[in-house]
């Protein structure tokens, strides 16, 4: 089982949160949310089952919240949402394939393991976040151009230690432009409601298992879905 960095010595608290879900149906956030921009993750190992970006109705409604409260020359961009199982397995050897070609791990499976820092594997014990429709990957752009705000210093800037230790939300020697805009983004996200997680600053989540776990709520609101029922609706 897989524990995050954050929640470690917390176990005897993990497992007295009740898994259950509302089944609460899905958006579409591009029809959803018109207000935000959608720029899924393109990748050979990421199989998509759906290549809209969909997530439980309640995470449309906050981030039409976060969209609002954002500055007026800023907008909101989903970089992922809801995954199938199949998906999250992708995900996850994409993040141990990059580990393993940057030299941070031996081999193929001691990068697997590394890549549990980043990415959850699909057959963990707790239902994956982004398998549950509860979890998103977001970034900020200028809304005028449509261009992504700088969050992270460039491959080409960086040795791989470097390269990996900027994953981390409060990773702090960067410049101060970057900074500012993973700022005006965790706290946007986080007014609303969202829960972010130390080793991603790009993740945010509400009613999955870790949400429940890092805000102390008593169950989940949230399960893995693996086809999910996706209602027409705009939510502005």
């Amino acid at each position: 089982m897989r524990i995050p960095e954050d929640l470690i010595g917390k176990e005897q608290e993990l497992e007295q949160i009740e898994l259950f879900d509302t089944t609460e149906p899905f958006v579409d956030i591009a029809q959803a949310c018109p207000s935000v921009m959608v720029r899924l993750y393109q990748s050979k190992n990421i199989l998509r089952e759906d290549n809209r970006a969909v997530v439980r109705l309640g995470i449309g409604i906050l981030l039409n919240a976060t969209a609002k409260n954002l500055p007026s020359d800023i907008t909101l961009v989903v970089r992922d949402a809801w995954r199938a199982p199949r998906t999250q397995a992708g995900i996850h050897e994409n993040q141990a394939e990059q580990i393993e070609r940057l030299g941070l791990a031996q081999n193929r499976e001691e990068a697997r393991k590394q890549a549990d820092r980043f990415a959850v594997p699909a057959d963990d014990t707790y239902p994956p976040p982004h398998t549950t429709g509860g979890a998103i990957d977001v970034t900020l752009a200028y809304a005028k151009t449509g261009r992504l705000l700088p969050m992270r210093k460039a491959f080409k800037r960086c040795v791989p230690t470097e390269w990996q230790d900027q994953k981390y939300r409060d990773y702090q020697n960067l410049p101060a432009y970057i900074l500012r805009n993973r700022r005006i983004l965790r706290k946007t996200m986080e007014a609303v409601g969202f829960a972010s997680i130390p080793n991603e600053w790009w993740h945010f989540s509400y009613g999955e298992f870790w949400w429940a776990a890092r805000t102390n709520k008593k169950r989940t609101l949230y399960l893995s879905v693996h086809k999910p029922y996706v209602m027409a609706i705009n939510l502005q």
